[in-house]
């Protein structure tokens, strides 16, 4: 029984050098399965980072151009400039009826005197 076992391990202790080597390379593998695992990580990162910050930038330009809007008010520009229009005219006609009214009455005034 002994000797059974002593020849196991007697067997076993030659195959030291190829059990070595071959978990050698399975950490090699490993390894490089880790690095180019890294690596993916690494650009897949930097593509998250790049989007984000077009992201921070396109909502900054859309608040500017919001604000932008606001302040210029384009419509409502359009809208005060039509109402100014219709007042000057109106202006116009209340001018030119006050014209009328006073030369009527001057007219009127240098008749009776």
């Amino acid at each position: 029984m002994k000797l059974r076992q002593l020849t196991k391990l007697e067997e076993e202790e030659s195959n030291l050098p190829q059990t070595f080597d071959r978990q050698s390379k399975e950490l090699k593998a490993l390894q490089e399965h880790i690095r180019r695992q890294k690596s993916r990580y690494d650009r897949t990162h930097n593509r998250l980072d790049d989007a984000e910050h077009e992201l921070r930038k396109t909502k900054r330009l859309a608040a500017e151009l919001e604000d932008r809007a606001r302040e210029n008010d384009l419509e409502g520009r359009e809208r005060l400039r039509i109402r100014l229009e219709k007042i000057e005219q109106e202006v116009r006609e209340k001018d030119q009826r006050l014209r009328v009214s006073i030369y009527a009455r001057l007219s009127e005034q240098t008749m009776y005197n």
